[in-house]
């Protein structure tokens, strides 16, 4: 069942992650500079304008933030009225090539995908696997629209591309190099585009759809184990809101609908507790 916590709306909310020491959600709306907290004791809500073109928030080992931002990676301290703390550009800022979603590596680095956004019927989009010291590898090339990744226990990466309706999967080997582009999940038109993306503790693969109104959960084999509906057309992402994975906290956006997307889903933009 989904539980409406936080209703905005957000234009684009994105990568909500559970901050435990903090008993906060937090996350990114990725069609602003903001990132946005709440507690979920008290219901209170605390935004921050980072100045920066954020597009995902992750956890960082520190007990800070990564933040991925059109061009870059960089390092956030909600401290005060929250301080980027470190980082740098990896992509021309005078190009429409642009990072989308990432995630930190359970060893160590980053890796993010990118689109151009001025266009997104091409395939410009690349995945890199990237650090704050420098170091920019370069994993595919001639994607369309990188969207979700995620990161399984055995250290392979799957990727949603998002504009050809599928999953890719990389296989990692134990020296860190990876494999060719294995395409792991397609989707029909029906079902929406493929965006957010988490493993959860057995491996299995959960799959927003962005304009599809429902989660998906699949095996590491690709098999469909299920579906949960949901109350508005495009929930974006997703993190665990326990260490048992009982519940998921789940972002929307509002982009992209129709009049009748809105009248049937009219939370769309708001930010969603599921109860699996």
């Amino acid at each position: 069942m989904f539980n409406l916590l936080e209703k905005g709306p957000f234009d684009c909310g994105e990568t909500p992650l559970w901050d435990e020491q903090s008993g906060s959600v937090i996350w990114v709306d990725a069609s602003s500079n903001m990132i946005y907290s709440r507690e979920i004791d008290s219901g209170r809500l605390k935004s921050y304008n980072t100045g920066l073109p954020v597009s995902a928030i992750r956890k960082a080992e520190d007990g800070n933030f990564y933040l991925l931002t059109k061009w870059g990676l960089y390092l956030w301290s909600r401290r005060g009225s929250g301080i980027v703390i470190g980082g740098r550009d990896f992509l021309d800022s005078g190009d429409t090539l642009r990072f989308n979603d990432g995630v930190p590596l359970a060893g160590a680095g980053f890796i993010a995908g990118t689109f151009d956004e001025a266009d997104l019927s091409n395939d410009r989009g690349a995945f890199y696997r990237i650090n704050l010291n420098g170091g920019f590898e370069v994993l595919d090339t001639g994607l369309h629209v990188t969207n979700g990744i995620a990161e399984d226990s055995y250290g392979n990466y799957y990727l949603s591309e998002m504009y050809r309706n599928r999953i890719l999967r990389y296989e990692v080997s134990a020296d860190g190099s990876v494999g060719e582009r294995i395409v792991h999940i397609e989707f029909n038109d029906d079902e929406g585009k493929p965006d957010g993306l988490l493993c959860d503790k057995d491996d299995n693969l959960w799959v927003a759809h962005w304009l599809g109104w429902k989660l998906s959960c699949w095996s590491r084999d690709g098999e469909r184990l299920r579906e949960v509906r949901a109350p508005i057309a495009s929930p974006t992402c997703f993190c665990f809101a326990d260490s048992e994975e009982k519940s998921l906290y789940v972002t929307t956006a509002t982009l992209e609908l129709t009049e009748g997307d809105f009248k049937k889903g009219p939370d769309a933009g708001a930010l969603f507790r599921l109860d699996l």
